[in-house]
């Protein structure tokens, strides 16, 4: 029988991917010929989704080599081309609908695609993306090599049939998502398999570069540091990761604090990839620590030039775009060039509104958004920026010029409906926040829009009832159900000993979110009746605690840090983890000098406490450098003496830095 040169078989290896591999075929089902399934050995209901969608399932043995797995499934297809993903991945729609008219292209041998890594389902965390090839032709030379990491490219190089290109389309990986994978697990199990590569195949350069990578991701930086150097000495530039190891080379010597070797390999970098715009961030990143701004603004400025990232660097979102802008912003508000400093923000335009973003803003950056010439330059650029404008703005606490610029709005989506009916509660117009809810749509935002509506009820003056409201909207033995029900009794004084005496850990979270969005909206005295009232001791300070804590834990530490001064200045003072985060919010929002006065206090309370001790060593170094780069500064020929102790200082200070996360996590 004659088969099609179009046809194509989906070759995948799974182990317990139920969770993720029925969204895999359903994505990819439809546009392939035939599924081959290499089990190696799921106890879960893989086998039962594989089934459902009609695959050939085999079962197979692990042995502890992935290409092993692979070319099973390989040997195993019968269509004209391969194409291989992996069960927690997926393809979009355009992809799939685009994979017969790539296998129609005459003399192309294979295809990459640019694997996108979900990162995260949180705002804030940008995707890394890395190259492929994940479609190929069937043919009996084309094999995967290599226990872990396993490639198919050399083999199709070797038989010369034809190229290799790039698709230019994506496909989805949600495996390194923290939120659902053991990431300590698959570096761990990664180290064990690539040592065994090591000792089959010393001089492998690629294998060390995967071995320092596995480290990195446990953390271990002086063990990855010693296979990046391995991997760095024995290069032979045909294997195509070597833009990703001068990049993760230099990672983790900054990690680690190394920072003049970290700039020498940038910098050798940049000779061999002068068009890799990860390396002008990184490089930017080293000279903004070492207050090299007019060599950090100039790197980060080389970013924006950048129209895209060519496709065989793996690069993370936004390295040409948002990424720079914020740092450019942050220099240009140090040396006082608002405007600049302003604009670049106005660049950092998130692709789609949220309530809960939290822009990470430093004290010069707050102190300019808190002017009101500021609020006027803002309002010039509402409708060009119109998400990152609003945000600006109640970050600012500017809330009547944010309405002006809501009200101007013909039309306009639900988040910011609810922006608006933020900046109507700290002005305490009631009336006109509940009549924006009654015609909110809803289908759309019901949490949200749930708390701000009994928010609007319980603020005013008396407060109003809003039991009947939350039992419309939720399930009753939901947690936020039961906090809201809860803290309606307490804020309209009906609760009970038996009420006050419940301790469900999700319940007292949900209690603790809404007092926090009743301090944030101005509203302290409230929020601290209804925390205080849900505490054990009923300690007012140990409720500005809480509250402060949270508010740390959600990233705001311009939020949390008076929260955590009013618990010490409320008694709340012989705790050293209060102390403890007053100097990590220090660490953002005032001085070196202040954080080191505070982890000293906590070290003080809790002696054996290496974090704490790591901590004010940390600050201590960063304080001497503040000194020694004033003193550089007031030096005619910009003191060229000092920078050797200038690099010295922050390799401490980045070291004890690291030296406290592998403490604490």
């Amino acid at each position: 029988m004659c088969l099609s040169p179009l046809s194509i078989s989906l070759c995948m290896i799974v182990k317990n991917e139920a969770k993720h591999l029925h969204r895999c075929l359903e994505s990819v089902s439809p546009f392939v010929d035939e599924i081959i399934i290499v089990d190696t050995g799921s106890i879960d209901e893989t086998p039962d989704i594989a089934l459902s969608f009609g695959a050939t399932l085999i079962k197979s043995p692990w042995k502890d080599d992935f290409s092993a797995a692979r070319n099973e499934s390989i040997r195993q297809a019968t269509k004209q081309w391969i194409l291989f993903l992996d069960a927690d991945e997926e393809l979009p729609l355009d992809t799939a609908q685009r994979l017969r008219k790539l296998v129609a292209e005459p003399d192309v041998e294979g295809w990459n695609f640019t694997v996108i890594n979900v990162n995260s389902l949180v705002d804030g965390h940008n995707h890394i993306t890395h190259t492929n090839l994940r479609l190929f032709r069937n043919r009996q030379e084309y094999r995967f090599e290599g226990k872990i990491h396993e490639q198919i490219i050399p083999s199709i190089r070797r038989a010369h049939l034809g190229s290799v290109i790039h698709s230019q389309l994506p496909i989805l990986h949600h495996g390194y998502n923290p939120q659902l994978v053991d990431q300590q697990h698959k570096a761990q199990r990664n180290i064990r398999l690539l040592e065994k590569e090591i000792r089959l195949d010393p001089h492998n350069a690629f294998h060390h570069y995967n071995l320092g990578v596995s480290y990195m991701a446990l953390g271990v930086l002086n063990k990855a540091l010693e296979h990046f150097h391995i991997s760095r000495e024995r290069l032979d530039f045909f294997r195509g990761f070597e833009p990703a190891l001068y990049r993760d080379y230099g990672r983790c010597l900054y990690m680690y604090g190394e920072y003049e070797l970290a700039l020498e390999i940038v910098n050798e970098g940049l000779t061999y990839f002068s068009d890799y715009p990860d390396l002008f961030f990184l490089r930017g990143c080293l000279n903004r620590d070492l207050n090299r701004r007019k060599e950090a603004i100039a790197d980060f400025s080389k970013c924006l030039l950048f129209r895209k990232v060519p496709f065989e660097y793996p690069t993370e979102e936004g390295i040409t775009g948002s990424l720079p802008h914020f740092q450019l912003a942050e220099l240009y508000a140090q040396i006082n060039l608002h405007e600049e400093a302003i604009e670049q923000l106005l660049q950092t335009q998130p692709k789609e509104s949220s309530l809960h973003t939290q822009l990470q803003l430093d004290s010069n950056i707050r102190k300019i958004l808190a002017t009101p010439s500021t609020a006027e330059g803002l309002r010039k650029h509402f409708f060009t920026h119109t998400h990152i404008v609003i945000q600006l703005l109640y970050a600012g606490k500017h809330f009547q010029p944010c309405l002006d610029c809501l009200n101007q709005l013909k039309e306009i989506d639900p988040i910011l409906l609810l922006w608006k009916i933020k900046c109507l509660i700290p002005l305490k117009r009631f009336e006109e926040a509940e009549a924006i809810l009654k015609v909110f749509p809803h289908d759309s935002s019901t949490r949200e829009r749930l708390l701000y509506h009994c928010l609007i009820l319980w603020l005013q003056d008396p407060p109003k009832e809003a039991s009947p409201l939350i039992r419309t909207f939720f399930d009753f033995d939901s947690p936020l159900s039961q906090a809201l029900q809860l803290a309606d009794k307490i804020i309209l004084n009906r609760s009970s000993e038996s009420d006050l005496s419940v301790r469900n850990d999700e319940i007292a979270l949900e209690i603790l979110s809404i007092a926090l969005e009743m301090e944030s909206l101005g509203y302290l005295e409230k929020a601290l009746h209804l925390r205080r009232l849900y505490t054990e001791s009923h300690d007012i300070g140990e409720a500005f605690f809480l509250l402060g804590k949270l508010s740390f834990l959600q990233g705001n530490e311009e939020k949390a840090y008076p929260l955590l001064v009013e618990a010490v200045a409320s008694g709340f003072s012989d705790d050293d983890e209060v102390h403890f985060l007053l100097g990590r919010t220090s660490e953002r929002l005032t001085t070196p000098q202040k954080a080191l006065h505070h982890y000293l206090t906590a070290l003080k309370h809790n002696p054996a406490n290496e974090s704490y001790a790591a901590s004010a060593l940390e600050q201590m170094a960063k304080s001497c450098f503040v000194l020694a780069s004033d003193v550089q500064q007031k030096i005619p020929d910009d003191a060229p003496q000092l920078r050797p102790l200038l690099l010295w200082l922050r390799s401490i200070e980045k070291k004890a830095a690291y030296y406290r996360e592998a403490l604490l996590t």
